[in-house]
């Protein structure tokens, strides 16, 4: 493989870290979070029908909806004192960490034009309509991530690596036209860089609420993996010093200039070590074996693969998937193969998160995806175990 440049090699930690929450999310896929997130986002459908909005500005709108209802609904026993418990209306939050999200969230809205006391209802409404309020707390947490990845088929990672194909920042073969539809690409790639901007507020935040307790952690662990410890705080470091993140609703989605000058431009702000990735060798296979993974869960009694005729298995109907979404083609055996190597990382990434989910933290809390590179915290027989499953995947 030819070698990156830095504008690729940024645009390849943007598809990393999607490929995390893609894998976090299947993980954690439930029935409960199915019927909220259709309550939700029919809510949102009917909510803003008669706004005549212009497509984009549509997406951006139901993006900022989703933020807030997470920001609202995520609970915080953590943090919270005993009147501050059950809490729902923005209006009425005692929460300083909550408050301080919201008023955030706020002034990102407030560049877009809209109406803040509207915005506000709206929210409230929503809840209402979809009866979040109701369901488990996981249904609620990290929900900008998961209802993304409800509402797009397939991998969120795999449809941005196949826009920055598209856009010939990433090298490759270029895409027939059967798997170009620019308007959908478009929204998908401004939804998804949308999500990693409201994860890098919720580390500012994190990290101005905690950063003494941070501090007195980095000393915890004195031996262990030294390089990903280095690179870790080193990224820390930086993302402290960038104060300011020009949004990607500033830019034109369509001009490839535009977009490099983004990727370079979130990358100093997210601060992001890749997990999954160091090179484009393995995504065609990785997206695919995500696909398999998906078909499993969906069809449990299908087997997953068979060396003598392998018609109408999981990997065949997963290598259809790839081909028919994405426009990659990769063979079911090379996805069985790549399934085996991913699934000791994915189960690892589902059952952590599972656990992360039975404490309910608040909204401001740590990046999930910098945790599973490296966490200060994480005891020395976790941090070997995690390396040993990055590295298997890599080989």
């Amino acid at each position: 493989m030819p070698q990156l440049n830095d504008v690729q090699n940024h645009a390849l930690e943007i598809i990393d870290y999607l490929y995390f929450y893609d894998m976090a999310a299947l993980g954690t896929y439930s029935e409960e979070k199915k019927e909220v997130y259709s309550r939700l986002l029919n809510g949102i459908d009917l909510l803003l029908s008669d706004r005549s909005l212009e497509l984009r500005d549509f997406q951006i709108y139901k993006h900022f909806l989703l933020c807030g209802v997470e920001v609202v609904t995520t609970e915080d026993d953590v943090h919270a004192d005993e009147n501050d418990k059950g809490v729902r209306a923005p209006e009425n939050f005692k929460k300083t960490r909550l408050v301080r999200a919201y008023l955030n969230l706020l002034d990102e809205v407030a560049k877009h034009k809209v109406n803040i006391e509207v915005f506000r209802e709206d929210i409230n409404k929503l809840i209402r309509m979809s009866e979040i309020d109701l369901a488990n707390s996981n249904v609620s947490r990290r929900l900008v991530s998961q209802v993304l990845w409800f509402e797009f088929s397939g991998s969120i990672a795999a449809h941005v690596y196949r826009y920055f194909k598209k856009l010939e920042i990433l090298p490759g073969g270029r895409l027939t036209q059967n798997f170009i539809d620019n308007e959908h690409d478009e929204h998908i790639f401004l939804r998804s860089m949308l999500f990693v901007e409201f994860e890098i507020l919720r580390k500012r935040l994190y990290f101005e609420f905690d950063i003494k307790e941070l501090t007195q952690k980095m000393s915890d662990q004195l031996d262990g993996n030294v390089e990903r410890k280095i690179a870790y705080y080193q990224k820390q470091v930086l993302f402290l010093s960038k104060k300011q993140l020009v949004g990607v609703c500033n830019y034109d989605l369509a001009d490839k200039q535009k977009i490099e000058e983004y990727v370079l431009n979130i990358s100093s702000s997210h601060c992001y070590n890749r997990i999954f990735f160091n090179s484009l060798a393995r995504l065609a296979s990785s997206f695919g074996a995500y696909e398999l993974l998906y078909v499993e869960l969906t069809n449990p009694k299908i087997p997953i693969y068979d060396d003598l005729d392998n018609e109408g298995t999981c990997s065949d109907i997963a290598r259809n998937t790839l081909e028919e979404l994405y426009g990659i083609k990769v063979s079911a055996r090379t996805l069985y193969l790549c399934r085996r190597k991913i699934i000791g990382f994915y189960n690892f990434i589902r059952l952590s998160v599972e656990s992360l989910e039975e404490v309910n933290v608040g909204f401001v809390a740590p990046d999930l995806a910098n945790i599973f590179y490296f966490d200060p915290v994480m005891s020395e027989k976790v941090s070997s175990l995690l390396n040993e499953l990055a590295t298997q995947f890599k080989k």
